[in-house]
């Protein structure tokens, strides 16, 4: 997996809780360490990863749970990381 989604699937769970201070509690990491796997200048592990990952999907799941309209979504086309 690429570095480039692993920093934004962080991002997004920092933006899900607020902000990277609660995220580095819920991830049971120092904030210095997120902030270096934020920045890329270190190798996310892949607990931190998935445990990441598991809370935008549900942020995700329970949005779609709470969309009302008629006809689903259509996804957004993929871009390639630059």
């Amino acid at each position: 997996m690429t570095r480039h989604l692993k920093k934004k699937i962080l991002e997004r769970a920092a933006q899900i809780l607020g902000d990277n201070d609660r995220l580095a509690s819920l991830l049971e990491v120092d904030r210095h360490a997120l902030e270096l796997w934020l920045s890329g200048r270190a190798t996310l592990p892949e607990r931190v990863f998935t445990d990441a990952m598991e809370l935008v999907l549900q942020d995700d799941i329970a949005r779609a749970a709470q969309d009302r309209r008629a006809q689903p979504r259509l996804p957004e086309p993929i871009r390639a990381a630059v």
